[in-house]
């Protein structure tokens, strides 16, 4: 049954005239829904899931509630100062996502432009991480660090690599992982493909 809790509360006080009183807190086992109405302000406490809400408008008689704990929710944008983590839901922004640590959801991570976290992974536990700021190709996974190769890991334990130099006795990766060499300057060093899951790889003749 939805709520319908709109009308403002009052207080009188000894030779003062009517002044408004914040709404009381809407107590349930359920998360509000557009038909659950009251004044703009007000506090809904969801039991079930520990959630809170904030009524922020009433428009074309639909009610527009805002999450401010847990449980998914849609964004123009979203920077914290540390991690973000969705447990049972999805992180999802009209813009972008930027954390200081991690980025973490139990299914998808969705941004129209950039994912980005400054000190920590970004992490989809059973979901996809979708980068949709070109609409042809859905976007780039781009990996860089200071380090001496730079990976990809693919769905089982295959990777794709880049660096420098060659890869055999140095390099250690599952086999099937394909080793790109940036300074590569011939048809036989250019890929390489690793075929006993520690340093033994097999260069790719490649065309001129």
């Amino acid at each position: 049954m939805a709520v319908n809790r709109q009308r403002k509360n009052s207080a009188y006080g000894v030779n003062e005239p009517a002044v408004d009183v914040f709404p009381v807190p809407i107590v349930a086992n359920r998360a509000p829904g557009v038909n659950d109405k009251a004044q703009v302000g007000t506090v809904w406490v969801n039991t079930d899931t520990d959630n809170t809400y904030i009524l922020a408008s009433i428009k074309s008689n639909v009610a527009n509630w805002i999450s401010s704990g847990g449980g998914s929710g849609t964004f123009d944008s979203l920077t914290v100062t540390n991690g973000i983590t969705s447990t049972n839901g999805n992180i999802s922004s009209g813009g972008s996502i930027t954390a200081t640590t991690t980025v973490t959801a139990n299914t998808n991570i969705v941004a129209a432009n950039d994912i980005t976290s400054n000190a920590g992974d970004i992490t989809a536990t059973s979901g996809n991480l979708i980068i949709s700021d070109d609409a042809t190709i859905g976007g780039d996974v781009s990996v860089t660090g200071n380090v001496s190769a730079d990976e990809v890991a693919l769905g089982s334990t295959a990777r794709i690599i880049d660096g420098s130099g060659d890869p055999n006795g140095t390099l250690t990766a599952p086999q099937g992982s394909l080793f790109l060499r940036r300074d590569g300057s011939s048809t036989s060093t250019r890929a390489y493909i690793n075929t006993d899951g520690a340093t033994a790889w097999t260069n790719i003749t490649t065309a001129a």
